[in-house]
C-alpha cells in the first residue's frame, strides 16, 4: 500500500496564508522525530496519525508527522 501522507493542499489560502508555512518553517517530516510532532502539538485540531489535519495557527492541510516553530506540546 501507500503509506506516503501528502498534506500539501493549499486551496483557498491567501499568498500571505501560504507564505505563513514556510515562514514559520512548516515541513511535513519534523525534524525532531516523535518528540515534537503535529500530532501532538495543542494547536493540532481533526488529525490522526494517518490523516491530515488543520491547525490554529497555520493555515492549510497539515502533516501529523510534521513541524513549525510555533509548536507547543499539549498540556
Amino acid at each position: 500500500g501507500d503509506d506516503a501522507l501528502v498534506c500539501d493542499d493549499v486551496t483557498g489560502l491567501t499568498p500571505a496564508e501560504t507564505a505563513a508555512r514556510t515562514s514559520n518553517g512548516y515541513v511535513a517530516n519534523s525534524p525532531h522525530g516523535a518528540a515534537k510532532q503535529c500530532i501532538n502539538c495543542s494547536f493540532a485540531q481533526n488529525m490522526t496519525a494517518s490523516t491530515c489535519g488543520t491547525c490554529t495557527v497555520i493555515k492549510g492541510s497539515i502533516h501529523p508527522l510534521g513541524y513549525c516553530n510555533l509548536w507547543v506540546a499539549k498540556s
